[in-house]
């Protein structure tokens, strides 16, 4: 069992690491909150202890505290391919890969509606990558545009199209400024 690993030194683009576990040369091991098995990819988001993950095989959306222990809550099931999540203190919103639409359901509800309907277009690659709610606004990231909707419904309305090739694949917002990470363009705009 070894001795308490130490405090690292700051690296050069980072933090000083923590303090580890006895024997692990300052790394823990990571305990399992959930198993997924064959899910082929699971985004998630954390929201007041919770944390709430899509699995793309299973087609499912589903909750569990980040605590684990009891099974997780199934949100909604039969969904085509879910993948990009967010979720606010009453709702959760994610996108299906395979119709490339955004849903929403009340975290105690039991119905999920359409929130942001699938392009006119057949590209398949134009589908939701990215999703991140603020307040009464949910943004988008759909190919290489980025949009924004109330989360009460609506029209999207267009932010911005990435001339580089860059696919929006995560957000994060200071209350003025969105920031995206863009796959395929390396690069956050």
């Amino acid at each position: 069992t070894g001795a308490a690993g130490t405090t690292g030194a700051a690296g050069t683009t980072g933090a000083a690491c923590t303090t580890g576990a006895a024997g692990t040369g300052g790394l823990k091991t990571p305990t399992e909150v959930v198993s997924a098995p064959n899910c082929g990819n699971i985004r998630l988001v954390l929201s007041n202890g919770t944390i709430y993950y899509t699995n793309l095989t299973a087609g499912t959306v589903s909750s569990i505290a980040v605590t684990g222990g009891a099974a997780a809550k199934i949100i909604a099931t039969a969904q085509n391919k879910p993948n990009a999540i967010a979720v606010d203190a009453t709702n959760v919103y994610w996108s299906n890969d395979t119709d490339r639409t955004v849903m929403k359901q009340a975290i105690s509800g039991t119905t999920a509606t359409t929130l942001v309907p699938a392009p006119a277009d057949t590209d398949a690659k134009n589908k939701v990558n990215a999703l991140l709610v603020d307040g009464a606004t949910l943004y988008v990231g759909r190919g290489l545009d980025t949009y924004k909707i109330p989360t009460a419904g609506g029209t999207l309305t267009h932010l911005s199209h990435s001339v580089e090739g860059g696919i929006p694949s995560a957000f994060a917002f200071d209350g003025s400024v969105l920031f995206q990470t863009e796959d395929d363009h390396n690069a956050i705009t």
